[in-house]
């Protein structure tokens, strides 16, 4: 009996320490749940939690018009584009995608994409700014849709090109003027889709 008195003794005094500490010890503090701006709110800012985004189109319109004079007196017909592009230290460039470029490409052409340019990989590329730079596209080669799929003519690649490279500071671009059918025997390619390696 007296073990089971000591027993009971033992829990009761157990329990009230255990009351007392819980109610010494101070309420937990519910988590702030973070605040989302209300872009209903009339003060609603975007850009106050948005970094503004490296494009400036009005820029990119600017140089579109410094290039629109220049770029009409830097056409070549395909007989002065080729005998250019014998020229000592004339560079044919390629902007078309690299699985385009792999597979058929002017002879001796080289290749960035155009989504690659940037200042560091144009001047792996090419060698100083005053280079002289061929530019040619699709839209310059006919009855070949396998390799060189037309684009609506304002979104030929060469127009984005040639005003790209202005902006890069590339002051000696000129572009292929002509339409030129695929089977001239004035053009050479070279390519995996005509037995040549790049």
């Amino acid at each position: 009996m007296k073990k089971m008195a000591l027993t009971c003794l033992v829990l009761a005094t157990l329990t009230s320490m255990t009351l007392t500490t819980l109610q010494a010890r101070p309420p937990a503090e519910e988590p702030t749940p973070p605040v989302t701006p209300d872009p209903n709110a009339q003060d609603f800012d975007l850009q106050s939690i948005l970094s503004p985004s490296l494009v400036d189109y009005p820029g990119f319109l600017q140089q579109a018009t410094e290039v629109d004079g220049l770029r009409h007196q830097r056409m070549l017909g395909l007989e002065d584009f080729l005998a250019t592009a014998k020229e000592p230290g004339v560079i044919v460039l390629d902007t078309r995608s690299k699985a385009a470029y792999d597979a058929k490409h002017l002879a001796g052409s080289v290749h960035l994409n155009f989504s690659d340019f940037g200042t560091e990989k144009l001047a792996s590329v090419i060698p100083s700014l005053d280079t002289k730079v061929l530019i040619y596209c699709n839209n310059n080669i006919d009855r070949d849709p396998q390799h060189f799929i037309s684009k609506s003519p304002p979104m030929a690649l060469n127009i984005p090109t040639f005003i790209n490279l202005h902006g890069y500071g590339y002051t000696n671009v000129w572009e292929l003027s002509d339409l030129v059918d695929a089977d001239d025997p004035r053009l050479t390619f070279e390519g995996t889709a005509v037995g040549g390696e790049n």
